[in-house]
């Protein structure tokens, strides 16, 4: 007789997930088990996001980041991922790039084409830190994606540290291909706030 080898056994499918599951096939346990998965969703995208089977090319700005990150982010938590989220204050309202409400993470991309965006990067990382603090989000995370190599994931990270702004906040710096400042042409259109369906 030939046992059943599904009768006992719970079948986890890879890229589902409820409001509280994050991980490929396994339930988070709490907000930073959903946190961790998500940060190496968004790290592992390194792999993905200037594949030319996929894409035709690496990314030439940070509105082909985005749209190419929140594609690869839908594929795990679906409609939840929110486009433009708001996050409203007294005199301006702010509006982050990606809102993951069940991980309660904004996600800001950020694209480095040469030593010379450096300096105005570091600028709008630290005055997003401050504006994106929310009772609805508690986690912040930059995904910064550098053509080659200019700064690190450790120094991103500890320049939040020295700026007090590491307490809720991370950097993942993806280091792909693309296209120098020379060579990047403008992107025609906006990203729509509000959900995408």
């Amino acid at each position: 007789m030939r046992a059943n080898l599904f009768s006992s056994a719970r079948i986890a499918y890879p890229f589902t997930c409820t409001t509280r599951e994050a991980t490929f096939g396994t339930k988070a346990k709490d907000d930073h088990g959903i946190e961790r998965d998500l940060h190496d969703i968004l790290r592992n995208m390194e792999y993905t996001i200037a594949d030319p089977r996929v894409f035709g090319g690496p990314p030439s700005g940070e509105t082909q980041l985005h749209l190419r990150a929140e594609a690869i982010l839908r594929s795990v938590f679906g409609s939840e991922v929110l486009t433009k989220p708001p996050i409203p204050k007294t005199i301006k309202n702010f509006v982050a790039d990606t809102g993951i409400p069940s991980a309660e993470t904004l996600i800001e991309y950020k694209f480095i084409g040469s030593q010379r965006d450096l300096g105005q990067i570091v600028d709008e990382v630290l005055a997003d830190t401050r504006g994106y603090t929310s009772r609805n989000w508690n986690h912040f995370v930059f995904m910064i994606y550098e053509v080659e190599r200019f700064k690190s994931e450790a120094q991103w990270n500890r320049l939040l540290s020295e700026c007090d702004s590491a307490d809720r906040t991370t950097a993942i710096v993806v280091r792909g291909t693309g296209a120098s400042a020379k060579q990047r042409r403008p992107l025609r259109g906006a990203i729509p706030r509000g959900r995408v369906p």
